[in-house]
């Protein structure tokens, strides 16, 4: 058991972390994105705690080939440490967009 689900399990201390986007940047063909962790500690309905901690930049730039529409997408991690977010970044990316991408 790890520590965080021992606090959890034997204190009212909560944790919750969630990967979500900044606002869209467009800049010639690609659209921007940030993508910041957010993460919030609370006890009983207190919240002591909550930071914003930026990841990565998202790119996503439309590429035309043959009068269709194709996407190319590629992050860019503010530290090595980071790309350990990966998938969980491809993931809430494709469950917030509808959109199906993978690096």
């Amino acid at each position: 058991m790890s520590l965080k689900e021992k606090i959890e399990n034997n204190t009212n201390f909560s944790y919750y972390n969630e990967i979500c986007f900044g606002k869209e940047i467009i800049v010639e063909n690609k659209e921007i994105l940030s993508v910041n962790m957010i993460k919030i500690i609370s006890y009983n309905e207190y919240i002591p705690s909550a930071t914003i901690e930026p990841l990565a930049f998202l790119f996503k730039e439309c590429l035309k080939k043959d009068n269709k529409r194709k996407y190319e997408y590629y992050l860019i991690f503010l530290e090595e440490d980071y790309e350990k977010y990966t998938s969980e970044i491809i993931e809430a990316y494709n469950k917030k967009f509808e959109e199906k991408f993978c690096l």
